[in-house]
C-alpha cells in the first residue's frame, strides 16, 4: 500500500490497483504450485529428466527445501552424482547459516558411499552451528 500512497486518483483507483496486484500474486503462487505437482508426478512416475528440469527451475524461483530435496532425489536417479553434489556445495556456500543444504549434501555423501566425506562436512560445519539443536537433530536422522 506505501507504493500507492503517493498514487495520484481517488481511493477506487487505489483499491482498485492492489486487488490486481493481490491478484497477479495469487496467480503466480498457483502456477508455482501447479509446477511442484507436475513435478512431483513426474519423479512419481520415473521421468526424472523432466522432473529435475521443474524442481531445478522451482529451486532458482523459490530457493526452498522441497525444491532443492526433490532436485537432488531426480539427479541421484539419473546417476548424475557429481552434478547433485556440485549443486549442494554452491548452496552450502551462499548459505552458510542454513543447515538444510548441510544435512542434504552429507546425506548425499553417505548415499554414494563417502562416509569420511560426510564426516568432514558435518565436522567442519558443526563447530559453525555450535547452539543450533534444530541441526544436531536433523544430522542424528
Amino acid at each position: 500500500m506505501h507504493v500507492l500512497k503517493n498514487f495520484p486518483g481517488n481511493n477506487s483507483i487505489r483499491i482498485f490497483l492492489l486487488m490486481l496486484l493481490m491478484g497477479c500474486y495469487n496467480l503466480v503462487q498457483a502456477q508455482q504450485q501447479d509446477d511442484a505437482k507436475l513435478a512431483r508426478q513426474l519423479f512419481e512416475t520415473g521421468e526424472y529428466q523432466k522432473a529435475a528440469d521443474i524442481f531445478q527451475n522451482l529451486y532458482n524461483k523459490l530457493h526452498d527445501e522441497e525444491s532443492m530435496q526433490f532436485y537432488v532425489r531426480c539427479l541421484l536417479a539419473l546417476k548424475k552424482e557429481k552434478e547433485a553434489e556440485k549443486f549442494l556445495k554452491k548452496i552450502v556456500r551462499k548459505n552458510r547459516y542454513d543447515s538444510a543444504p548441510l544435512v542434504a549434501l552429507a546425506s548425499l555423501y553417505y548415499k554414494t558411499d563417502k562416509p569420511q566425506a560426510a564426516s568432514e562436512v558435518i565436522s567442519e560445519k558443526v563447530s559453525g552451528f555450535p547452539n543450533d539443536q534444530s541441526l544436531y537433530i536433523q544430522l542424528s536422522n
